[in-house]
């Protein structure tokens, strides 16, 4: 272990112990851990005598001050009827501070001074806040911080500790001024809580003990050092396709292959060495799991290749909480496939999943009746699961191998082992038979295009030399006929001449073969007969080599076109392993082509006979050794836990834990000084694996890196990002502690820390696995693998996604429904009002008890079109926990159960669905006109989530005037403009009455028809005094007319009474380009005409409230569209309003009017 891996050691240990002593809720028990002193010792900075002595009691009388943590805020929730209000926190202490105390009381604050993260937006699933972590930041950056005690100078204490006071009190009216309100159920305890500071006894514990023996041992661990690194090289180069072909052993599906991306992270992930982190970044739905579960299967069937004597490989898989960590156990137990024929499912009876669960201790009994944790096997390992186990296996063996009827276990094993070296064999086979086939068409390629036009080239020589040929014959021809004499005197230059030119008249013959351009120019220069010899014999001589070159390169074609033959042929031999079917397209198919089909009739056979080997292995096991094995069972000496893991690891090839477990489990006890010592299995664990890493803090896994050799990290850096649990000012003060940081100004040192996922303030293992990740699969995103096919959702649901987070790099594979019974992104407006519950949550209870009341009318048709329980199919998200609550209690008044039990609709925030899916879900965006907020707006990550948590339909309920005023660019936005793409995407429901309107002086009456409203309308507008307000988002000028309301608006507006139509331009004119003009024209024609009639008009944007406002005292709200609705029996929908009547709505009348004055089109 390097010197940098040591200082995060101690840097991500002490901001866990930080986050784990610092929380600012505290319920009875915890209360009772603080020495709590009275409000002089709050005013003065001293503590009694008696509690000075308590804190230094077990102190050398040498030590001068003790480190203590103060709580000088105290804050009791009220009873209600003698008990605490539901879902509230009992008591809250704002404020933590470290300080000193010294021998005579004295309290020394230090500029350690800060606010807790769980009572600060955003939580993950807590309802309670009283600020903002924004809020505390820009506190923190722009005010003056308390400076350290000079606690040498006992005569500056009083001046200290009014500084302290004086601080305390501008960072409380900075970040919560308005907490507790006059509804908040908090009252100010005048007193000063202290703990001195000691080891910490919450979740944390394992993963600090773990640290602590890595800062004392400092083994090697080259995983926690890689994980630590600050700098890491240039990325590599990706593998080819099809790379690792014959590596890539087992895959965990019958029927369904792995997709390419994650084919190619299985391949980078085995290439990887130890102490290597493979991040795979994996969007939702993209099979993140698929691919994790054929990893696994790999590694387990590698080891059985490994030869009798190895041992199953390590895998555990991890996460930060329990939700994250059954997700995978729920995969293992379903998504597994069982096959069929003999060698399917299990041949033991009682493993029911592929992964073992290690819970808590506390834990465990919950557990165990639904997952296989260490209570299934101490059942397994005992004289009778055994002996159950081996009757079950030899008789499913038995089928197996019906040549040999009575197989013992050692039998099955040797033969299930040859099987999978056989099979094993047929990928090798296939992988070199296409390597070998590539090479040999390669070369064949390579030697045609040298070759060129071989054919014309062999024409061009021949024809070269037969000229020459018939040239040299008709010379010596000529020479024969030439008179004696003029060859005895040829040696005269004008002999000579004349012998040259008659030779060149000879061979100047039309019927001769032609020369080419080249040798015609020589011939030109022809001036003896000796040079005509001579360049008639360089010619044919040249020619003839050059047939002779092109034959030797014909026949070097005709071998390797002979092997290219055969190696097609060894190729069609292999594909032979796939089925005829495949070998019959042997000249068509590459590898690639052929690797989807090897998944799963090669490598899914493979993991079936690696499943049944491990249980036979385990089974010898067990026979050999049951004595020694019933006598360690609870055992944690080293000798008994290691043999134990690999034992387990036969059955369940991967065994899951959260992180704060994680270090217990793989922890061994021996004894010392009369107590016992924990020793960590240091790199033990082959692999880890850890899921939804983009949620995980650093400092929660970092620890457990040390305890494994390699590392694939899978997660998604747009999804829910950690709640960490330190503010950037202690986290700046923990990093200068290590050694990491110079000083807590140096901002650009903080911010490389934070760019690498490394801050316990904002980092996360996701981002810290991208940086150190080897491979750089796609240059356009982070470093490491990344999953495009999305096979979950409607294509809808995914385009949505994509153009919010993904820059459409995700592929949707499913489709669009046909003729849905619901819309893939659909709305229903919920006029409801968002108000503040207790602490700084929020809640909108009509939008709670609509969800319910729409969901249980729903119901029938649901359970009917799925097949299924209403909670397997709908879950229900909310950005706040008070809204999950109300949400809750109104499910639970119509009769629908709610919370994490097996027949239970989910409720909650994001984190609630957080790696799970629905075919359902429904939004509560809880904000309205009368309290709008940006949370939902603040990170993608919120609206990504919660939208690709649905496979089917995604349905928004709330105020959707709203999300047509969001900010440009917003995610709210952006999912308006999906959600208003098609009219029929609004849902059809009348919500129930507003009870806040229900006032004493407030009467109620419903209108549930066209005949009805228009009534209505006609009644109001003859009764109003001063002003009236109309709001319908489609409008038609000759149904203005039709019902009388043009008429009857005229008149009033004669009464001088102000009239005002509001509708949408949009809807209006609709995205009919061939209809755009007439439909623009015909809108033009309707505001004329009410303008005529002294009637003020009005466009907006995007309106979708259905609104009559007249006089400060009538409110009509419902879904029916004034000015549009058709009234014609059979076209007519059945709509409903409801009509308030009183001076109580003059407020709600107010805010619909600034509401609309938004959306005003510029």
């Amino acid at each position: 272990m390097n010197d940098n891996a040591l200082k995060f050691a101690s840097y991500w240990r002490n901001s866990l112990a930080d986050a784990e002593r610092n929380n600012g809720t505290l319920n009875a028990t915890e209360l009772k851990t603080f020495l709590r002193q009275p409000g002089s010792a709050l005013h003065s900075g001293i503590l009694d005598e008696q509690a000075a002595a308590q804190c230094f009691a077990d102190e050398p009388e040498h030590i001068e001050h003790v480190q203590v943590s103060l709580r000088p805020c105290l804050f009791s929730a009220s009873l209600e009827h003698g008990t605490g209000y539901t879902g509230l926190p009992r008591h809250v202490t704002p404020v933590v501070t470290e300080a000193l105390l010294s021998r005579d009381g004295r309290l020394w604050p230090s500029a350690m001074t800060h606010i807790p993260r769980d009572i600060l937006e955003p939580l993950e699933s807590g309802s309670f806040a009283i600020s903002t972590v924004a809020a505390v930041d820009a506190f923190m950056g722009h005010e003056r911080q308390l400076a350290d005690p000079d606690w040498s100078e006992p005569e500056n204490h009083a001046r200290h500790w009014a500084d302290y006071r004086d601080y305390l009190a501008r960072l409380l009216r900075a970040i919560c001024a308005d907490w507790p309100g006059e509804h908040d159920a908090y009252r100010h305890v005048p007193e000063l809580l202290l703990q001195k500071k000691q080891a910490v006894t919450g979740a944390s514990r394992h993963i600090l003990a773990l640290y602590d023996d890595l800062r004392h041992s400092r083994p090697d661990a080259p995983l926690f050092d890689r994980y630590a690194a600050l700098d890491h090289a240039p990325p590599q180069a990706r593998l080819p396709s099809a790379a690792g072909f014959a590596e890539r052993l087992a895959h965990s599906h019958a029927q369904y292959p792995l997709a390419d991306a994650q084919r190619d992270a299985l391949s980078h992930l085995l290439l990887c060495p130890e102490g290597d982190i493979l991040a795979v970044n994996g969007p939702p739905g993209t099979g993140k799991t698929t691919l994790l579960l054929s990893v696994i299967a790999t590694l387990w069937a590698k080891a059985a290749l490994a030869g009798p004597e190895a041992e199953p490989p390590v895998i555990v898989a991890s996460s930060t909480n329990n939700q994250a960590v059954t997700n995978i156990l729920d995969a293992f137990a379903k998504d597994f496939s069982s096959g069929s024929g003999p060698f399917a499912g299990r041949w033991l009876p009682q493993p029911k999943s592929f992964g073992a669960y290690l819970p808590a201790q506390g834990k465990e009994a919950e557990a165990f009746p639904k997952y296989q944790t260490a209570q299934f096997f101490n059942a397994l390992e005992t004289r009778d699961g055994l002996a159950e186990a081996k009757a079950h296996y030899l008789q499913k063996a038995a089928l197996a191998f019906p040549e040999a009827p009575a197989p013992s276990v050692a039998q099955a094993v040797e033969w299930l082992r040859q099987r999978i070296v056989d099979a094993a064999g047929s990928l090798r086979a296939l992988a070199s038979a296409w390597a070998e086939l590539s090479q040999a068409r390669q070369a064949l390629q390579q030697a045609l295009a040298e070759q060129g036009d071989s054919a014309e080239r062999r024409q061009r020589l021949s024809r070269q030399r037969d000229a020459c040929h018939a040239r040299q014959e008709r010379l010596q021809r000529y020479l024969a006929q030439e008179p004696l004499l003029l060859a005895l005197f040829g040696w005269l230059p004008a002999i000579a001449r004349k012998r040259a030119a008659c030779a060149r008249l000879a061979l100047h013959d039309a019927a001769l073969p032609a020369l080419d351009a080249d040798q015609q120019g020589q011939a030109a220069g022809w001036r003896t007969l000796g040079d005509i010899e001579t360049a008639l014999a360089t010619w044919s001589a040249h020619a003839t080599f050059a047939l002779d070159a092109e034959a030797r390169h014909q026949q070097s074609l005709d071998q390797l076109a002979q092997t290219e033959r055969l190696r097609l042929a060894a190729w069609t031999q292999a594909l032979e392993a796939l089925g005829p079917d495949f070998a019959a397209r042997a000249a068509e198919i590459d590898l690639a082509g052929c690797d989807a089909m090897a998944d799963t009739r090669l490598r899914f056979p493979i993991f079936l006979l690696t499943s049944h080997y491990w249980e036979g292995r385990w089974l010898l096991e067990m026979q050999e050794k049951l004595g020694e094995i019933e006598g360690s069972a609870g055992r944690t000496g080293k000798a008994s836990v290691i043999p134990r893991w690999r034992r387990w690891m036969k059955i369940t090839p991967c065994v899951v834990s959260t992180f704060y477990m994680l270090p217990r489990k793989l922890g061994t006890s021996r004894p010392r000084d009369g107590g016992w010592k924990t020793d960590y299995l240091y790199g033990f664990a082959d692999l880890l694996i850890v899921d939804e890493a983009g949620q995980v803090q650093p400092e929660v896994a970092g620890a457990s890196f040390a305890l494994a050799r390699k590392a694939l990290v899978i997660g998604d850096t747009e999804q829910i990002e950690p709640i960490c649990s330190n503010n950037t000012a202690v986290d700046k003060g923990n990093l200068v502690s290590a050694g990491l940081l110079a000083s807590s100004a140096d901002e650009a040192g903080y911010q490389r820390l934070a760019s690498l996922g490394k801050s316990a303030a904002s980092g996360s293992v996701m981002q810290i696995a991208q940086s150190a990740s080897r491979y750089h699969y796609d240059t356009r995103l982070a470093r490491g693998m990344y999953l495009y096919e999305h096979r979950r959702c409607y294509d809808g649901i995914v385009d949505y996604c994509n153009d919010l987070c993904y820059q459409g790099l995700l592929q949707p594979m499913r489709g669009n429904p046909q003729a849905p019974a619901l819309p893939t992104l659909g709305y229903l407006h919920v006029a409801g009002i968002c108000q503040r519950a207790q602490g700084r949550s929020r809640h909108n209870l009509l939008e709670a008890e609509t969800i319910a009341a729409w969901l249980a009318e729903q119901r029938p048709q649901l359970e009917a079109r799925y097949g299924k329980d209403l909670s397997r199919i709908v879950g229900i998200v909310t950005p706040f926990g008070a809204q999950t609550r109300a949400i809750e209690e109104a499910c639970a008044a119509h009769g629908i159960d709610t919370g994490k039990g097996e027949q239970s609709v989910t409720v909650g925030t994001v984190h609630a669905l957080q790696g799970a899916a629905r075919p359902l879900i429904l939004f509560s965006a809880v904000y309205s006109r009368h309290a709008d907020g940006g949370f939902i707006d603040q990170r993608r990550s919120m609206l990504n989530v919660a939208v690709s948590r649905a496979e089917d339909s995604f349905l928004v309920f709330g105020d959707m005037d709203l999300f047509s005023l969001a900010q440009p660019g917003s995610p709210r936005a952006l999912l308006a403009r999906y959600l208003f793409a098609r009219a029929d995407n609004e849902l059809l429901f009348a919500p129930s009455p507003r009870s806040d309107l229900l006032t004493p002086r407030t009467g109620l009456s419903h209108l549930h028809d066209a005949e009805e409203h228009d009534r209505f309308l006609l009644g109001s507008l003859a009764r109003v005094a001063r002003e009236i307000h109309i709001v319908s988002p489609w409008l038609k000028l000759a149904r203005i007319r039709e019902t009388g309301a043009l008429a009857a608006m005229t008149a009033a507006a004669q009464r001088r009474v102000q009239v005002h139509v509001y509708t949408d331009r949009a809807f209006n004119l609709g995205d009919d380009e061939e209809r755009l003009e007439a439909r623009a024209q015909a809108l033009e024609e309707a505001f004329a005409a009410l303008r005529d009639a002294g009637i003020r008009t009005h466009a907006l944007q995007r309106v979708h409230s259905k609104l009559l406002m007249a006089d400060d005292e009538l409110l009509c709200v419902g879904s029916f569209n004034w000015f549009s609705a058709s009234r014609q029996p059979g076209y007519s929908r059945h709509e409903t309003s409801m009509v308030y009547r009183g001076p109580d709505v003059a407020e709600e009348i107010e805010t619909n009017l600034g509401s609309l004055a938004r959306l005003m089109a510029p």
